[in-house]
């Protein structure tokens, strides 16, 4: 997952077009929550690093910091938020009171959680994609943005429909891949091609 997240913060900076050049990985451990990294903004605030050395260093601290623990079906969130300005804190904690004082602080801080980033994700695209689609999209548009979503998975990244479909049968086993799915997949492919070349 830290190869996953300093793909991320990567992309997310050559998408921004050096808008980031500040963005910084922050790694500090917090008495009752527990050890916590930070993307973007808030990374170098808490560093103190301001400059485009900073962005070229990222990969490398994300490699070795994050370990397993978060989905790599969620990588294309924490790239959006960051290519938006945003920043993404990580939290690793122990159930109980930690995670429940980490959860409020972040909370408190106002953070979207990931529901709400992928909810807002898709409402910035869906439009654009329903004027694309062309056909019902309405009744074709769940199956359409899972398609979508399956494309921009790390693993599946520059890939075509027919080299990933084994995977896809075996990763969406209790789903249908229609029609509506391929041509998800493919459009979220090209979304992809466009944010690398920027």
């Amino acid at each position: 997952m830290g190869r996953a997240m300093g793909a991320a913060v990567g992309g997310a900076m050559g998408a921004a077009g050096g808008a980031t050049a500040g963005l910084a990985v922050a790694s500090l451990v917090i008495p009752g929550i527990g050890p916590l990294i930070a993307f973007g903004m808030v990374g170098a605030g808490l560093l103190g690093i301001v400059g485009a050395a900073a962005g070229s260093a990222v990969g490398d601290s994300v490699e070795g910091e994050l370990g397993e623990g978060i989905p790599h079906e969620d990588v294309y969130l924490y790239e959006d938020a960051l290519r938006h300005g945003r920043s993404v804190v990580i939290a690793y904690v122990d159930e109980g009171d930690q995670a429940d004082n980490a959860a409020k602080a972040i909370h408190d801080a106002g953070a979207e959680d990931l529901d709400m980033m992928r909810e807002d994700w898709w409402q910035e695209l869906r439009e654009g994609e329903r004027a694309h689609y062309g056909r019902d999209f309405d009744q074709d548009e769940l199956s359409y943005r899972r398609g979508y979503e399956a494309a921009l998975h790390p693993r599946r990244r520059g890939k075509v429909y027919s080299d990933v479909e084994d995977e896809l049968r075996t990763a969406y086993a209790n789903t249908v891949l229609d029609r509506p799915f391929q041509s998800g997949y493919e459009r979220g492919s090209s979304h992809r091609s466009r944010l690398e070349n920027r």
